[in-house]
């Protein structure tokens, strides 16, 4: 008989027989902590509360992965949320997780400010220099240059507009920021926090050249008779007719990867023999070496989890899922004693707050302290 178990059954309006509720009756005697949590988990207006902070983790599956034979390992967290989980997760914790949220802050004691997730926003560098800051923009012009537009549409920049002159723009993510581009070919570039694209007002000549850094997501216009390329912090590329790929190279990651899920391309180290991809397949680009895995689709969906609102924590390190974070909070991350030995294990939406995620991460097992906007690790203790 497992209480979590009869309590999400009482909470669901189903009758409870004598002998489960004498099984509730006892529990709820065994300590004080379980009448307080009894009563809470009762009360509809708690309950709602706790959802709202703790939607973002499945916590029935993530604790059987804490509790089980590896539980100094694995963390796992998954996007969808329930009533029963938060139940299921608070008292196989023991009920110490929610009693926690109802200690005050002490006289003196400062309060953490919130740090919200990140959201829509760039910085447009236009070819004198000027700057443009995307992130409040309404829908309507941007800029006039030798005959093209650069028009806000619905949170994404379009360019419009045909000039016979190479007038080069730069778009710029901060930490915290993210933007789809329409370029002047029809192109479309996702950019991830951190990131930047420079290209053209308009594409003229034999072919269509970009320079990016960062992490960028392309669904190429086909032009056979104009090819492009994509520059990967000047030192690598991707030559490509027409087809959808991502691009991740921030210069805090060891890999520079390539990730083609239609067409062809062929992407390799500048001056140097490129290697051509098939859909499904990732480039992986290191100072000594190139090698080529094959995905599966799930694999390729974790890949472009950003673009879709999420984080890929599935494929990745502790340390790597941190560096996410601090690119989409806008924060450093530092470790009070080294990274400690755990995996995260899923997918996580982007658009929570960052005081609510470690809330969560908490619950699970994985405890930080925030000090500004520095992000503190704290050892693990299974």
């Amino acid at each position: 008989m497992q209480i979590d178990d009869i309590i999400i059954r009482h909470l669901n309006g189903e009758p409870l027989t004598t002998e489960e509720w004498a099984f509730v009756h006892q529990w709820r005697e065994a300590s004080t902590e379980n009448e307080y949590l009894f009563s809470e988990l009762t009360n509809p207006a708690a309950l709602k509360k706790e959802l709202l902070v703790m939607k973002q983790f499945e916590a029935h599956t993530a604790w059987q992965a804490y509790t089980s034979k590896r539980k100094d390992r694995y963390l796992q967290l998954i996007y969808r949320w329930s009533a029963a989980a938060v139940i299921t997760l608070l008292i196989a914790a023991g009920s110490y997780v929610w009693l926690g949220k109802t200690i005050k802050n002490k006289p003196g004691e400062a309060v953490l400010a919130e740090i919200p997730a990140g959201k829509p926003g760039a910085i447009l560098t236009l070819a004198n220099g000027s700057q443009v800051l995307l992130d409040t923009l309404k829908n309507g012009l941007i800029a006039l240059q030798g005959g093209v537009k650069a028009r806000m549409v619905n949170g994404k920049i379009v360019y419009e507009g045909s000039s016979d002159r190479l007038i080069y723009n730069t778009i710029t993510t901060p930490k915290g920021r993210q933007i789809a581009v329409g370029l002047p070919d029809g192109t479309i570039a996702w950019l991830n926090a951190a990131s930047s694209i420079q290209f053209p007002a308009a594409f003229i000549g034999k072919k269509r050249k970009v320079n990016i850094t960062g992490e960028v997501y392309f669904e190429i216009a086909q032009n056979a008779q104009q090819p492009f390329e994509v520059v990967i912090n000047d030192s690598a590329s991707v030559i490509v007719l027409g087809t959808r790929f991502n691009v991740n190279a921030y210069t805090n990651e060891s890999v520079i990867t390539t990730t083609l899920f239609q067409g062809s391309i062929k992407t390799g180290w500048l001056l140097h023999k490129a290697v051509q991809l098939q859909p499904g397949q990732q480039a992986q680009l290191t100072a000594a070496n190139l090698t080529i895995k094959q995905f599966t689709a799930g694999d390729l969906a974790n890949v472009i989890a950003w673009k879709n609102g999420y984080f890929d924590f599935g494929n990745v390190s502790l340390a790597e899922a941190m560096r996410q974070l601090e690119r989409w909070y806008n924060i450093d991350v530092v470790y009070e004693q080294g990274v400690p030995e755990l995996e995260l294990v899923g997918n996580l939406t982007r658009d929570i707050s960052l005081n609510d995620l470690m809330e969560g991460l908490g619950k699970l097992g994985l405890h930080t302290r925030l000090e500004g906007r520095k992000l503190i690790v704290l050892p693990h203790h299974p």
